[in-house]
């Protein structure tokens, strides 16, 4: 696994990393998640909700609303 990026919540400064397979790496695509991922972490704040420790990552159709 290779570590892509860093997401930092902008509320609680919690940081998670998007890591692709090796053989798989794609740099638009870490982007993308990390858009959908900061996306998450807001509505974890609306919900009143803690973050998960880990979450699955969509891989494809990351253009909707973005």
């Amino acid at each position: 696994m290779v570590v892509m990026t860093i997401v930092v919540c902008e509320k609680c400064g919690t940081q998670f990393a998007i890591s692709h397979r090796t053989a798989f790496q794609d740099a638009k695509l870490a982007s993308r998640q990390a858009i959908w991922l900061e996306d998450q972490f807001v509505w974890d704040h609306i919900r009143e909700s803690k973050h998960h420790g880990s979450i699955n990552l969509p891989d494809t159709d990351l253009n909707h609303g973005i």
